[in-house]
């Protein structure tokens, strides 16, 4: 169902129609809460807190956007706001230690691979989220939205509301202090 109706509808008080977008962009809003914050605890709660504000704000939302971006954007907000204040080096380490995370991955993993494929794939993954969990937030954001979340440079613009330019620029930024962080990991 087009989205423009479903919120029309949510507008009149329809909690059907509430559930339908709910279902609609779940996966989408929890995987960029998972990828802002990689811990299982915090994602639940900014994801929460992002479908709490997005229904206390339904009826501020312009028909002539996205959703989508629209949603993106209060997520990075709270994230902003609330979330990126505990940044601490106990998050790395609860990250890699919690099981129902790297069974997350482990289950995204094509199943035509052999089980050392899965181990040396989720490696590979789990090593790559700490490089760029230690990136500089603005850079962080921006490979996120791009690379994992598929943006164009004009969308990640108007989310985060900086010049294309700028995006450009942090995307090449992130990915050079990437390269370094990598050096010879994977040589």
């Amino acid at each position: 169902m087009d989205d423009n109706i479903l919120i029309s509808n949510i507008k009149k008080g329809d909690s059907y129609s509430t559930e339908l977008l709910i279902k609609k962009y779940k996966q989408n809003i929890y995987n960029l809460s998972y990828k802002l914050t990689y811990n299982k605890v915090n994602a639940d709660d900014l994801y929460q807190d992002t479908w709490l504000k997005i229904l206390s704000k339904i009826n501020t939302y312009n028909s002539n956007y996205s959703f989508k971006n629209w949603a993106y954007t209060l997520c990075l907000n709270i994230y902003r706001d609330n979330y990126n204040k505990r940044k601490s080096q106990n998050k790395y380490n609860k990250h890699f230690n919690d099981i129902k995370t790297k069974d997350f991955y482990i289950n995204r993993t094509a199943s035509s691979l052999t089980p050392e494929d899965m181990i040396i794939e989720n490696e590979k993954k789990t090593e790559i989220e700490t490089y760029i969990n230690k990136l500089d937030e603005k850079y962080r954001i921006v490979i996120i939205l791009f690379f994992f979340d598929n943006l164009k440079y004009q969308t990640i613009s108007k989310l985060l509301n900086i010049p294309i330019e700028t995006v450009k620029s942090r995307i090449n930024t992130a990915k050079k202090e990437l390269k370094k962080m990598i050096g010879g990991t994977y040589e």
